[in-house]
């Protein structure tokens, strides 16, 4: 890059790009990790290839991923990404390897990106949930 940052070292498959991407998109950053893993559950089951990046499990706060969240901790750790508990956004670092995230996915990823994003930011965590719950049953947490 014309900085000099090596987007190899940050960005190692299509989830740390599609992590990057999420956290920016539309130039306005995710509402939370929480959102931001319910986005990508949803992807995953119109992307079979991301799918198989990725597994979610049935959890209390909606179906979870522990590749997101560490794709998140270590994107955060490397300073790439700012997770401040309300929102997920690039800091200067993850502004300067977006244009090599976006390069690297195909557009559908972007668009799906794009579309989820736009339709679960601005909704309720109850709504969203409640949505996932009867679109995919097996995703419902049960405690015992």
């Amino acid at each position: 890059m014309e900085d000099g940052t090596d987007p190899g070292r940050y960005i190692i498959d299509d989830v740390d790009a599609s992590v990057i991407v999420m956290a920016e998109t539309g130039g306005v950053p995710i509402n939370g990790s929480t959102k931001m893993q319910l986005a990508f559950f949803l992807m995953a089951d119109d992307l079979p290839g991301f799918a198989g990046q990725v597994a979610f499990v049935p959890h209390r706060l909606g179906p979870y991923s522990e590749v997101i969240a560490n794709r998140c901790a270590v994107l955060a750790g490397e300073g790439a990404i700012r997770d401040d508990g309300g929102t997920i956004s690039l800091t200067d670092l993850g502004a300067s390897l977006y244009e090599g995230a976006g390069a690297r996915l195909d557009a559908k990823y972007l668009v799906a990106i794009d579309v989820y994003k736009k339709m679960m930011n601005p909704m309720e965590h109850d709504m969203l949930l409640a949505y996932i719950y009867l679109m995919y049953p097996n995703m419902s947490y049960r405690s015992d």
